[in-house]
C-alpha cells in the first residue's frame, strides 16, 4: 500500500480547516466549462493564513495536507508556506484547464511544490470534461528525501558535489 494511502486511512477521522490568505481577495468567479456549470451563491468569507493559526510544533508526523479549494490552491499553500518544511505529503485537488476566473493551473502548484522539495507521486481521480478531456485530477505530492551533508565519509562528501 503507497504510504500516502496509509496516511489517508490514519487520518480518516480527523480534519483541519484549511483557510486561504486575506490578502488574496475574493474568491474567482466560476466560469462555466461544463454544461449545466454556474454560479449558484457567493458568499463573503474572512479568511486566514494556515501557518498563522499553527506552527510546526503543533503538527505530527507523518504529516498530510489535503487541499480541495476550488481554483485557490496556490493562495492555500502560500499561506501555508511556514508549514511546508514540516508536511510530509500533499493532497491537492489540481486543475488542468481554467475552471475558475484566473486560477492557477496543475503546473503552477507542481512548480510551487517543487521548489520546497516536493515531488509529483500521483495522479487519482481525474475530472473528464464533455470531450473527454482531464480537467482537474486530485495529485499526491510527497517530500524529497533530504540530502544530509556526511562530512564523516569523504566518499560521501565527494557524491553529494
Amino acid at each position: 500500500m503507497p504510504r500516502w494511502r496509509q496516511l489517508l486511512r490514519d487520518l480518516s477521522f480527523t480534519s483541519l480547516r484549511l483557510t486561504t490568505p486575506r490578502h488574496f481577495g475574493p474568491q474567482p468567479i466560476c466560469r462555466p466549462t461544463r454544461p449545466g456549470s454556474r454560479v449558484v451563491e457567493r458568499v463573503h468569507i474572512t479568511t486566514q493564513r494556515l501557518d498563522a493559526l499553527l506552527s510546526p510544533a503543533d503538527l505530527e508526523s507523518p504529516t498530510l495536507l489535503k487541499i480541495d479549494v476550488q481554483g485557490t490552491e496556490l493562495e492555500v499553500l502560500t499561506g501555508a508556506d511556514g508549514l511546508l518544511d514540516v508536511v510530509d505529503t500533499i493532497l491537492v485537488e489540481c486543475s488542468f484547464v481554467e475552471l475558475y476566473a484566473g486560477q492557477a493551473l496543475a503546473s503552477d502548484v507542481l512548480s510551487f511544490l517543487h521548489k520546497r522539495s516536493f515531488r509529483l507521486a500521483n495522479i487519482v481521480a481525474p475530472t473528464l470534461g464533455h470531450k473527454g478531456e482531464v480537467l482537474q485530477a486530485d495529485i499526491v505530492f510527497e517530500r524529497t528525501p533530504r540530502v544530509v551533508a556526511a562530512a564523516s565519509s569523504p566518499r560521501a562528501s565527494e557524491a553529494l558535489q
